[in-house]
């Protein structure tokens, strides 16, 4: 029996690789190896399915920020960011979720951007409050991945990204 986390899987997996103009309920039927009703059954729509595909890609994300951001010294800490960064970038799901902000949904997760700026401050060793809001944090890092994204040179997008923390954390 098809569940439905079987499908949002693969819609995440189609747009990362197909990108929105890719995406159709009727080839994700076909990469799920059943009929365009049964998506339709699952979810009510185009738009709920993009709903919850942009929920899940934006979730997985900001989860793998956090868990970059782990034990280890500040500096590992910050490397596993950039190459947590790198992958969003190279494996087409920043992509994905840009292109799904891009057409006006509503995007809702359930991983909040505050935990991101709780997982700095652990893995810097400094309070909370040291740094800037958890959205702030995010959107700077998505703003670095944007210029991945657009192929800006790789060394200069980590150069700024190596600013961007000295400026967060300098006195």
């Amino acid at each position: 029996m098809l569940r439905k986390t079987q499908i949002l899987d693969a819609s995440v997996g189609l747009i990362c690789r197909a990108g929105l103009t890719g995406w159709t309920i009727e080839q994700l039927a076909r990469e799920v190896g059943c009929a365009k009703g049964l998506v339709l059954y699952h979810y009510r729509g185009k738009t709920e399915l993009l709903d919850a595909t942009a929920e899940r890609l934006v979730a997985e994300i900001l989860s793998n920020r956090v868990a970059a951001l782990g034990a280890g010294t500040p500096s590992s800490a910050l490397a596993r960011l950039w190459w947590a960064l790198l992958e969003e970038v190279s494996s087409g799901r920043f992509a994905a979720s840009v292109s799904l902000r891009t057409i006006g949904l509503p995007i809702a997760s359930t991983v909040s951007p505050e935990s991101l700026r709780t997982a700095a401050a652990a893995a810097l060793d400094v309070a909370p409050e040291a740094l800037a809001e958890g959205v702030t944090i995010a959107a700077m890092l998505d703003g670095l991945a944007l210029q991945l994204l657009a192929r800006r040179s790789e060394p200069t997008v980590r150069e700024a990204y190596d600013q961007l923390w000295v400026s967060l954390v300098a006195p």
